[in-house]
């Protein structure tokens, strides 16, 4: 598989982070795993609570135009659509 320099810095420095010393394939299996889930039940699920919180925050981040890691644009996208990628 072909990745980008910027990709596979990504993966590098997750890689880093991981306990165990497996070569970068291993690690770029792991995270396909990770990514793809093996089932339906490894994804990962928000309650209605949860999403309910995750959109009030960035109605926040907006308003008080907090400069930080949440893209508040990006989360308004989702929002007209009334979905929250991961459940």
């Amino acid at each position: 598989m072909r990745v980008d320099e910027e990709m596979l810095s990504r993966v590098e420095k997750w890689h880093g982070k991981q306990n165990d010393a497996s070569m970068r394939a291993e690690a770029m299996r792991r995270l396909l795993k990770l990514g793809l889930g093996k089932s339906s039940d490894e994804a990962v699920h928000f309650t209605d609570g949860e999403k309910l919180l995750f959109f009030m925050m960035k109605d926040l981040y907006r308003h008080l135009k907090v400069q930080g890691e949440i893209d508040a644009d990006f989360i308004s996208i989702h929002d007209t659509r009334r979905t929250l990628f991961g459940g």
